[in-house]
């Protein structure tokens, strides 16, 4: 058994992992395959990449408030997964 991945992002728009999240708590059963992606840098290109197979959001925390940060807005999901895949072509990533 794997040590859950704890994924961080700055918070945007999309409602889609909490969505996500809520469907599981909600009795739904929603596992996806998810492919994580390092980059050369900002915008570079892919270096690593690993799948984890049929993964699901254990939990997800949103922003903490408070009114003097000054700090981005982040959103966290943590997955459990059955299996870890790592992906020897990065261009696997990609869907390539």
């Amino acid at each position: 058994l794997y040590a859950p991945i704890v994924l961080r992002r700055a918070l945007t728009g999309s409602s889609e992992l909490f969505d996500w999240r809520r469907a599981m708590v909600d009795g739904g059963v929603d596992r996806r395959d998810v492919t994580i992606s390092q980059l050369s840098g900002p915008g570079g290109t892919v270096v690593v990449a690993w799948r984890l197979v049929r993964a699901w959001p254990a939990r997800w925390s949103g922003p903490s408030f408070h009114a003097d940060a000054t700090g981005v807005a982040q959103e966290e999901i943590e997955l459990r997964f059955d299996d870890l895949i790592w992906l020897d072509d990065p261009a696997e990533a990609a869907g390539g």
